[in-house]
């Protein structure tokens, strides 16, 4: 079982919410990991 946790954050920063993503399944996890990463990266460019 892989299990992906990212924050969701608002447009100050501040969390939100915490989305916990779990899957037997390479494909779905490594989905998931890009789009974690993608928004991850875009709130580092905000702050």
């Amino acid at each position: 079982m892989k299990l992906a946790i990212g924050p969701m954050r608002n447009t100050h920063g501040a969390v939100l919410y915490y989305l916990f993503f779990a899957s037997s399944n390479n494909t779905g996890d490594k989905i998931v990991r890009h789009i974690f990463n993608k928004y991850r990266n875009r709130e580092l460019r905000h702050e």
